[in-house]
C-alpha cells in the first residue's frame, strides 16, 4: 500500500469542492438517521391484520430487494455509471418517493401496502448510490485523499445516522406524527442533490471518469483473477454475517438477562454511537499506519467487544461494552476500501466497490434470518459468545491473507533453505 495516502481531515477539507459534497454527505445522513427512529412509528400506527414484528421485517428487507438487484447488475456486468450522476438520481428518488410518503401519511391516506411500495421505489438506487458517493468524493480528493475522505464518510455516517439524526427525529415526533421526520429526510437530500449539482457544474474535473466501454471487465471477473481479494471479501462476508447475532442477541441480553427496562435501548445505541463518532473520528490518526494490520486488529478487537459484551453483568457494563464495540468497528469500513484501493487500479475500483457493497449488503438479512434461530437456540450470552469466537477466527484469516502486506518480503528472515544455498567459500571470502 503506497505510504502517499496521507492528508489529514483538515488538510482534505480545505479542497472546497470536497468539502461542499461531504457537507451534503452529512446532510442527507441526518435524515437517515431520523428515519431510523420515525419509521418504526409510522408503521407500527398503520391499520394492518399482520402482526407488527411481520410489518417492521417487511419495511426492513423489502426496499433492500431492488438496489440489490441494481448493484449485482452493475458489479456482474460490464455497463460502467457516472457517480455524480447516480448520487443525484439516488436523491431525486429519496427526495419525490419520501415526500409522497410524508404527503399521503399527513393526509391519513396511507396503507401499508403503499408505504412498502414507496419505500421500495425510493430505495432502488440506494446501494449503488452508496457506491457512487465515495468513488466521487475520492475523485475529487485524489490519491493522497483516500485515507482522510474514506474516514470522513465513515465520520458523516456515525455522527449522522446514530448521533444527529436520531435525536433531530425524536424532537420532531413530539408532534405526534412521524410525517414530519420523513418529509425532514426528504428536505435533507435536497441538500445532497444541491451539493453534487454545483461540484459537478464547477470548472475543475469532477472525479475519475468511467472506464472506455471496450476495455470495461465486470467486477466479478476481475475479483476472479486476484484470488486474494476474492479470500478478503469472503472473509468479511462471513464477518458481516455474523454480526447480526449480535443485534438480536444485545436486546434480549439487557431486558432479560440483566432486567433493564426499555429505555436501556435507546441508552446502550446512544453508547455506540458515540463510541463510532469517536472511532471515526481516530481514523484522522490511523493513516500514519499500514492499513492491513490495523484493519486485522479492528477485526480482532470488535471480537473482544462483543465477547465483554457477553460476560456483562450490569447495564453499566453493557454499556461501556458495547461503546467499545463502537469504536473499534468505526474504522472497519475506511480501512477495508483502504486496502482494496492499495489492490485495484483506477479503472477497477468502480465495478468491484459496487459488486463489494452488494455482496456485504446482502449478508445483513441473510444474518438476521440465521441469527433468530440460533439465539434462540443457544440463549443471548452464548450466541454473543460464539459471534466473537468467529470473529476472532475471520482475523486469524484475514491476517494469512494480509501477510505480504503486514510482513513484506523484503523484510522476512530468508529461509533455512536459502541460508544453506550460499557457498560456504562466500563466508570466508
Amino acid at each position: 500500500m503506497s505510504r502517499t495516502l496521507s492528508l489529514s481531515y483538515l488538510e482534505a477539507l480545505k479542497n472546497k469542492r470536497l468539502a461542499a459534497f461531504l457537507s451534503g454527505d452529512l446532510v442527507s445522513r441526518i435524515g437517515d438517521g431520523m428515519t431510523l427512529v420515525a419509521l418504526p412509528v409510522l408503521v407500527l400506527g398503520l391499520p394492518s391484520e399482520l402482526p407488527a414484528a411481520v410489518r417492521l421485517s417487511l419495511v426492513y428487507a423489502v426496499p433492500l430487494a431492488a438496489p440489490l438487484i441494481v448493484s449485482l447488475f452493475f458489479g456482474l456486468g460490464t455497463k460502467r455509471f457516472d457517480p455524480a450522476v447516480t448520487v443525484a438520481a439516488d436523491s431525486a428518488l429519496r427526495i419525490l418517493f419520501y415526500g409522497l410518503v410524508a404527503g399521503l401519511a399527513l393526509g391519513g391516506t396511507l396503507t401499508f401496502g403503499w408505504l412498502l411500495a414507496l419505500l421500495s421505489a425510493g430505495s432502488v438506487l440506494r446501494s449503488l448510490g452508496a457506491g457512487a458517493r465515495r468513488l466521487f468524493a475520492l475523485g475529487l480528493a485524489g490519491p493522497q485523499g483516500s485515507y482522510a475522505v474514506n474516514g470522513m464518510i465513515g465520520l458523516s455516517l456515525g455522527a449522522g445516522m446514530f448521533v444527529f439524526g436520531p435525536a433531530c427525529g425524536g424532537l420532531l415526533l413530539l408532534s405526534g406524527s412521524a410525517a414530519p421526520a420523513l418529509l425532514a429526510n426528504a428536505g435533507t437530500y435536497v441538500a445532497l442533490l444541491a451539493a453534487v449539482l454545483v461540484v459537478r457544474h464547477s470548472s475543475a474535473q469532477p472525479g475519475p471518469r468511467p472506464a472506455d466501454p471496450p476495455a470495461a471487465v465486470s467486477g466479478w471477473s476481475i475479483l476472479r483473477s486476484k484470488p486474494r481479494i476474492l479470500r478478503l471479501f469472503a472473509v468479511l462476508f462471513l464477518y458481516d454475517l455474523f454480526y447480526a447475532p449480535v443485534e438480536i442477541a444485545m436486546p434480549l441480553l439487557m431486558l432479560h438477562d440483566l432486567d433493564q427496562p426499555s429505555t436501556a435501548l435507546g441508552t446502550i445505541w446512544a453508547c455506540y454511537g458515540f463510541g463510532a463518532l469517536a472511532g471515526a473520528v481516530a481514523v484522522n490518526y490511523l493513516r500514519r499506519f499500514p492499513p492491513a494490520p490495523v484493519l486485522v486488529a479492528v477485526i480482532a478487537g470488535w471480537a473482544l467487544c462483543v465477547a465483554a459484551l457477553g460476560l456483562a453483568g450490569t447495564g453499566a457494563a453493557a454499556f461501556a461494552a458495547f461503546a467499545a464495540a463502537g469504536f473499534v468497528y468505526a474504522p472497519f469500513n475506511p480501512l477495508v476500501f483502504v486496502v482494496l484501493q492499495g489492490q485495484l487500479a483506477d479503472h477497477e475500483q468502480q465495478p468491484v466497490f459496487t459488486l463489494w457493497t452488494a455482496g456485504l449488503t446482502a449478508a445483513l438479512p441473510l444474518g438476521l434470518a440465521l441469527g433468530g434461530p440460533l439465539v434462540s437456540m443457544v440463549g443471548s450470552r452464548q450466541s454473543l459468545f460464539l459471534s466473537a469466537a468467529v470473529s476472532l477466527g475471520l482475523a486469524l484469516a484475514a491476517l494469512a491473507i494480509l501477510r505480504n502486506e503486514l510482513w513484506p518480503a523484503s523484510s522476512r528472515p530468508r529461509s533455512r533453505r536459502k541460508r544453506s544455498a550460499v557457498p560456504a567459500a562466500g563466508k570466508n571470502g
